[in-house]
């Protein structure tokens, strides 16, 4: 069972979306408890563009030192950031899984690896399936939206020296690559 850690306290998280016509913010109450603690995936909550994240320190007493989280914690939130994508080269399908890395500190305590992984320029240039003839700067990225099953469409341009796309991956994303013209 996972250790219950005196902070940040997951149970009472608010964020705050603006509506459609930035005037107003909505304020959405989750708990993540469940995610943390017992890895139930299914209560996570979709960010959206513009969305401002409060997660409230739990009360503790002055002196205490966070001792970072456990074990326990740390994996079932690595289980639910792993995605699994497709990507498309050369009209080939392949699978790609992109998780967080845990790793352990100088000091012996486990975490999670602060990196761009999720990040479409990254996980592709990562992936080893990215060829020679690949066309990197029309990149088509598909997503498929859970609540209403509209299929969204990006053209992105993913080479390696222009400013990268602020596009997370999401589980079910595919990604096609087209060749170069020659």
């Amino acid at each position: 069972m996972a250790q219950q850690l005196p902070f940040p306290d997951f149970s009472s998280i608010r964020i705050h979306r603006p509506d459609a016509s930035l005037t107003n913010w909505h304020i959405i109450s989750v708990d993540l408890s469940p995610v943390m603690n017992a890895g139930d995936c299914s209560k996570d909550v979709f960010l959206q563009w513009g969305d401002v994240v409060e997660i409230p320190e739990a009360d503790h007493p002055l002196n205490e030192r966070w001792k970072g989280f456990s074990l326990d914690v740390l994996t079932n939130f690595q289980n639910c950031l792993t995605r699994r994508v497709q990507v498309i080269v050369k009209g080939k399908p392949q699978t790609l899984t992109v998780a967080p890395e845990l790793l352990n500190s100088e000091f012996g305590r486990r975490y999670i690896k602060e990196n761009a992984a999720f990040w479409i320029r990254p996980a592709l240039l990562r992936s080893d399936l990215v060829l020679a003839s690949s066309e990197l700067s029309r990149v088509t990225l598909k997503r498929k939206d859970p609540v209403s099953g509209k299929e969204h469409q990006w053209i992105v341009d993913c080479r390696p020296n222009d400013p990268a796309p602020d596009l997370w991956l999401r589980d079910g994303d595919v990604i096609e690559v087209p060749e170069r013209p020659y």
